[in-house]
């Protein structure tokens, strides 16, 4: 802001184009932006350099200035745009000198990466309930994400464009697909992006949220709407087996592959003593050479399963309901201490998380 107003600064032009950028992310409503050093006289000193439209947008900024300064405090992350600092990410701050990162499109709305499309629109009603909880005004304040998909482990190969590119803010949440219960180790997808990212440098304007205390997004499904959704069967499991439920695979049921594991194969078989073909997972085990041969023997064997699985489709039925189940639950009014504890605890790291990435007010100004 002070390099726009001096007549003698250098970048004087290339800070002026800074500001129109901002002032085009808060006509667009894409972003919360905050500017301390603004005033009416600064305003009025912008008045012949600027067009109406971005005048009005600093206006309605210092409208909201005290709103504002609230919310700055509360949120767990901040992006700084100053010709004063070296571009660089840490905990809870994002500094952007506009010398040196120009190419940072300031008014594109954050990226929202996770595994499948459908999963952003699941974690938009997480991200509302959150807000509620936090006393945040949802009559105020929403979330504005571009959502997008990185399916399998092509979610770590999206990612790494977005961090090499620097071109907009993106988050990304991604499966732990840990496979039986307080498992330490994520699955091969989380693994591989966690990986190849530790290799990278820490960028900029990127930053990922992987699950700790579920297994999948489906396994953060409030219980009790997954009951709808249940065969007499399925809701017998869901009750006797509540414990374990974050980390059951609700979309294939417990898959012998696993077994191999030796950790997977105590736990389960502790939870499902009689569910499960021990003998015969002992023997295929017995006679394979190794894990791969195994999983190789398990795909040729058919067996029995420990519960019956919902399918791949449960979240999206659950998003998008048919007329049997239309208007017999509602997301949105989700009472976080009926969740599982694990489920619970999920909902508010992401939907904080996402909240603070996203944010901005529930209209436009024009």
């Amino acid at each position: 802001m002070t390099k726009a107003l001096d007549k003698n600064d250098k970048d004087r032009e290339q800070a002026l184009e800074v500001i129109r950028h901002l002032c085009l992310a808060i006509r667009k409503n894409c972003h919360l932006i905050h500017i301390p050093l603004l005033s009416v006289n600064v305003i009025n000193s912008l008045n012949a350099k600027l067009s109406k439209s971005e005048i009005k947008a600093l206006n309605f900024v210092y409208a909201k200035r005290r709103d504002l300064n609230v919310l700055s405090s509360q949120v767990s992350i901040k992006m700084i745009v100053s010709y004063d600092e070296v571009s660089r990410h840490e905990i809870g701050k994002i500094y952007l000198n506009p010398s040196t990162n120009s190419h940072a499109e300031l008014y594109e709305e954050c990226h929202l990466l996770a595994e499948n499309l459908h999963d952003s629109g699941f974690y938009r009603i997480v991200t509302k309930v959150i807000q509620k909880t936090m006393h945040i005004d949802t009559a105020v304040y929403q979330t504005c994400f571009f959502p997008m998909q990185g399916g399998g482990v092509t979610i770590k190969d999206v990612y790494k464009l977005e961090c090499q590119l620097e071109h907009h803010l993106c988050l990304a949440i991604l499966d732990s697909d840990k496979k039986w219960p307080n498992c330490k180790e994520n699955g091969n997808t989380a693994s591989k992006f966690e990986e190849e990212i530790a290799q990278m440098a820490i960028p900029l304007l990127c930053d990922y949220y992987i699950m700790k205390m579920v297994s999948e997004i489906e396994n953060m499904i409030p219980i009790d709407v997954l009951s709808r959704f249940s065969s007499p069967k399925q809701k017998s499991f869901l009750k006797n087996h509540y414990q374990v439920l974050p980390w059951c695979d609700m979309k294939k049921g417990l898959e012998y592959k696993i077994l191999y594991d030796k950790t997977a194969y105590k736990e389960w078989k502790k939870e499902f003593p009689t569910e499960v073909q021990w003998t015969a997972v002992d023997a295929l085990i017995a006679s394979s050479k190794d894990k791969k041969d195994y999983e190789k023997k398990v795909k040729q064997t058919q067996y029995q399963l420990a519960y019956d699985p919902w399918g791949a489709q449960i979240l999206s039925s659950i998003m998008h309901p048919d007329r049997k189940h239309a208007g017999k639950y509602d997301l949105y009014s989700t009472d976080l201490s009926k969740l599982h504890p694990n489920q619970k605890t999920e909902w508010e790291e992401i939907g904080w998380k996402i909240f603070c990435w996203t944010c901005c007010f529930t209209r436009k100004i024009f």
